[in-house]
């Protein structure tokens, strides 16, 4: 009989790793789950006493020593939620080698899930400094900020430079001041134009490469910024813009069948952001508008999703393959993508079956079509129809919450 030499851990980059990481892990996993008397357990453990900590040790310990698995307690970061500092609790994490226990006395906040916990004014300094550094290389990695910006002494704020102005890439300044400041082509958040057109006091800096992140800082809207009521504002604009589709529509997009591609093509969809070629053409990434599949009209938005004849030919197969005695026209199918909202021969049962046929043919149509721009692959509608069944004819088998 031969032996084999017992290693630990996985090969980094194996695409079995992750599968193998949860089977490894799914049977502690499940004896802290059961344990009762640990409390609050999800993705992390929170511990009120040095007993809560005692019982997780027992699971660990219990579990290392049936599976040969390790942990590396000294990868372990633990912080303090109330943010004060306990002596106790730090010198039972320095037994573990748990050297990382944040608190209100550590000099840079803790980080989870990329957020910073920011619990006093020197933590606020720190994240804002490594903010405005961030900024600073980010600019510094251009050539010269001051090849777009320049301080205007009359004015007394930093600018862009206008016409005649432009010693740098002069034709590259010229397109983005035209789509920038004069046809508004790219459209800028409103609290941008607060950091470029703001008074500045000159006296603050001075005129060097790093004229932008100084100016950032000179400014009262950033000097007193509040994310809370940044993020307030947005809040309040997404939620008046989810009122405009019924929730019991929004519910059936969310619930249906459907491929997790089709479902992500088709909220881009409803937020109106796809490449139509009108778009292109305007931000000069096409010589044309013009529609590159038939070679007709121009290519709006419309006209990209359904209204191209060609891509229109596959919904008049595809609709009433499904609905034989429904009357649903192509204006029914455009305004169910653009809104959710199902036309009037469609039943409140029928929806779910509805939204996966018109989710997976958008998807289809949408794949063959930049094959076709891109690869130069040919857009046969035979090819496309029977994809399209195939996907409809699998979809329709899993159960409504699939």
């Amino acid at each position: 009989m031969r032996t084999a030499n017992q290693q630990r851990g996985l090969r980094q980059g194996d695409p079995l790793s992750p599968i193998l990481f949860n089977l490894a892990l799914e049977p502690l996993l499940m004896t802290i789950n059961q344990d009762d008397s640990i409390i609050g357990y999800k993705y992390e453990i929170p511990t009120q006493s040095k007993e809560d900590y005692d019982k997780i040790q027992v699971h660990l310990d219990s579990y290392s020593s049936v599976s040969n698995a390790k942990f590396n307690q000294d990868k372990t970061e633990a912080f303090s939620l109330s943010g004060k500092m306990d002596q106790t609790w730090k010198d039972t994490l320095l037994v573990d080698n748990i050297n990382k226990y944040y608190t209100n006395q550590s000099p840079v906040p803790f980080r989870y899930l990329g957020f910073y916990m920011v619990s006093t004014t020197v933590h606020r300094q720190w994240l804002q400094t490594k903010l405005l550094q961030t900024i600073r290389s980010t600019a510094m990695s251009y050539p010269s900020p001051n090849k777009f910006f320049c301080y205007d002494p009359i004015l007394q704020r930093l600018r862009p430079k206008v016409l005649g102005e432009y010693d740098y890439k002069p034709g590259l300044c010229r397109i983005l001041y035209r789509h920038l400041l004069v046809e508004r082509t790219i459209q800028l958040q409103p609290f941008v134009w607060n950091f470029i057109l703001q008074t500045v006091d000159s006296a603050e800096f001075e005129k060097s490469d790093t004229t932008v992140t100084d100016a950032f800082k000179a400014m009262d809207s950033w000097k007193y910024f509040n994310p809370a009521e940044y993020r307030s504002s947005n809040d309040e604009q997404l939620r008046k813009a989810a009122l405009l589709i019924p929730a019991v529509e929004l519910a059936t997009f969310w619930e249906t069948p459907m491929l997790l591609q089709a479902r992500a093509l088709w909220y881009r969809t409803l937020s109106k952001k796809l490449p139509i070629t009108k778009f292109l053409h305007t931000i000069k990434t096409v010589s044309s508008s013009q529609c590159r599949l038939c070679n007709g009209a121009e290519d709006n938005l419309s006209h990209f999703m359904i209204n191209c004849p060609i891509k229109q030919e596959i919904w008049s197969i595809i609709i009433p393959k499904y609905f034989p005695d429904l009357i649903i026209t192509i204006p029914d199918i455009l305004t169910t993508l653009l809104s959710l909202e199902s036309p009037v021969p469609i039943r409140k049962r029928q929806r779910p079956k509805y939204f996966t046929i018109l989710s997976t043919t958008h998807w289809t149509i949408w794949i063959y079509y930049w094959e076709h721009i891109i690869n130069q692959t040919p857009f046969i509608l035979d090819t496309i129809v029977n994809k399209i069944t195939s996907h409809i004819s699998i979809l329709l088998d899993k159960p409504t919450n699939f």
